[in-house]
């Protein structure tokens, strides 16, 4: 596991959000009557999120000019998801994926409030399994039919042979995700049943997320990037 381990740090975690910013930029470029909606906050509205955290990682790589540039057009308020339409974008963030859960908890608010745009949403991360790339995001709609949700990512993991979606990826910003925190909290939770009271994990099988320690405001939880383009004239 180790040898195959994909491990991203604070410099890889940058040049990827740098990376991302790039693509939007050029995506933007390409098609000017284009709009982007990013959305973040969905995940979990109440405090700091991966989603969050690297979108205001991703929006320090916007000048002051190309954020006069790209402000109608690249759109981070989700309020503003209400004048969207088929031919726009609607991209969710995240650092990665091991089970999903969370990206398909949004994507299914999205699609509940705007069946309409479920063709236009896409998911951008920084880091992504071969196979997440290819297949995508597997989600079974209301209606029991299965789609998968288009997965853009700048890293590709190393294969993992028995790591959930083939890899195992963690990092300097989010140890893991929603579904290995559950696997971890079933283990401890088991012996506990059977009257062990003081069973525990080791410290090193917490979820470490520095950006939970972020402060957390109304709507763009007080986070500086995002102010800017919300606050801009």
């Amino acid at each position: 596991m180790r040898e195959n381990l994909t491990f991203i740090g604070h410099k890889e975690y940058e040049e990827a959000a740098a990376g991302i910013a790039s693509y939007w930029k050029t995506e933007l470029d390409k098609d000017p009557e284009l709009r982007m909606h990013i959305i973040t906050g969905q995940i979990d509205p109440r405090r700091v999120e991966s989603d969050d955290y690297l979108l205001e990682n991703i929006l320090s790589n916007f000048t002051e000019e190309e954020r006069e540039k790209y402000k109608s057009r690249l759109l981070v308020d989700s309020q503003q998801l209400k004048s969207a339409d088929s031919t726009d974008k609607v991209i969710l963030l995240d650092d990665w994926t091991v089970s999903g859960l969370q990206l398909q908890k949004v994507f299914r608010k999205l699609v509940e409030e705007r069946p309409d745009l479920k063709e236009c949403i896409e998911a951008h991360l920084v880091v992504a399994s071969e196979s997440r790339v290819e297949d995508g995001l597997e989600y079974m709609h209301t209606d029991y039919q299965e789609m998968d949700i288009p997965v853009r990512a700048y890293y590709r993991a190393r294969s993992g042979e028995y790591g959930q979606n083939g890899a195992y990826i963690t990092g300097a910003v989010s140890s893991a995700d929603l579904g290995f925190e559950n696997i971890l909290r079933d283990m401890a939770n088991e012996p506990r049943a059977k009257g062990i009271s003081d069973a525990g994990l080791p410290p090193l099988t917490n979820i470490v997320r520095p950006y939970h320690s972020m402060p957390v405001g109304a709507g763009a939880k007080l986070l500086p990037e995002k102010q800017k383009w919300l606050t801009q004239e």
